[in-house]
């Protein structure tokens, strides 16, 4: 693995969204376990280098989609964190992939915008009485 350049250090200092995420899961997790994870015990549970913790929480690396799944499963993570540090990964990634980041930038947009809408016909079904209805005829589609 490449050993971080001090571009790549300059911009850690400055957390990624994807680098607040991942501490935010891990304290949760800690805080739920009621016990502390070393970053090279949690690497060591990844299956990675002992040094793939300090790479995501000192260097801004954001590691790949299937070690990302494996994160969500180690730290026990619900849907809604997962979501969230999978936003945070692609916000960060757009961010350092320069020839990517109008591609991701707009993908993010749009799935922003999807779920602020889907925010807010739950909360007008809410409102309305019409959540158990809802739910009821979701199920006959699918």
């Amino acid at each position: 693995m490449k050993r971080p350049t001090r571009k790549k250090t300059a911009l850690a200092r400055s957390q990624t969204p994807f680098q607040l995420e991942f501490l935010a899961c891990l304290d949760e997790w800690q805080r739920r376990e009621g016990k502390t994870l070393s970053g090279r015990g949690f690497s060591a549970l990844l299956g990675r280098s002992s040094n793939h913790f300090n790479l995501m929480v000192n260097a801004a690396f954001v590691p790949s989609g299937d070690s990302i799944y494996e994160m969500v499963e180690i730290l026990k993570l619900g849907p809604t964190a997962e979501e969230r540090l999978i936003r945070a990964a692609i916000a960060t990634k757009s961010r350092q992939r320069t020839r990517d980041s109008f591609w991701l930038c707009e993908a993010g947009r749009m799935i922003q915008k999807g779920s602020h809408e889907m925010e807010t016909i739950n909360q007008f079904l809410k409102e309305q009485g019409l959540t158990e209805r809802f739910e009821s005829w979701k199920k006959k589609h699918p």
